[in-house]
C-alpha cells in the first residue's frame, strides 16, 4: 500500500511541474528539463548496462572466493 502512495505522490508532483508550462516565465525551464531528460535516456541505458556488467563480475568473483575458503 505504501508503494502505491509513493507512486501517487510522485505522479502528483510531476503533474504539477508539467502544469507550470502554462506560465510564460517558466515554460522555457520546463522544456529544458524535458529535453535534458530525453537526451539522458541513451546515456543512462549504457551506464546501467556497464554498471550491471561490473556488478556481475564482482558477484561471480566473490562467489569463487567464498568457495575457496
Amino acid at each position: 500500500m505504501i508503494s502505491v502512495t509513493i507512486t501517487a505522490i510522485i505522479l502528483m508532483w510531476l503533474n504539477g511541474i508539467y502544469w507550470l508550462r502554462v506560465f510564460t516565465s517558466t515554460i522555457i525551464y520546463i522544456r529544458l528539463v524535458i529535453q535534458t531528460v530525453k537526451e539522458m535516456v541513451g546515456f543512462l541505458l549504457i551506464f546501467f548496462l556497464i554498471l550491471t556488467m561490473f556488478g556481475n563480475v564482482v558477484f561471480i568473483l566473490n562467489q569463487n572466493r567464498s568457495r575457496d575458503r
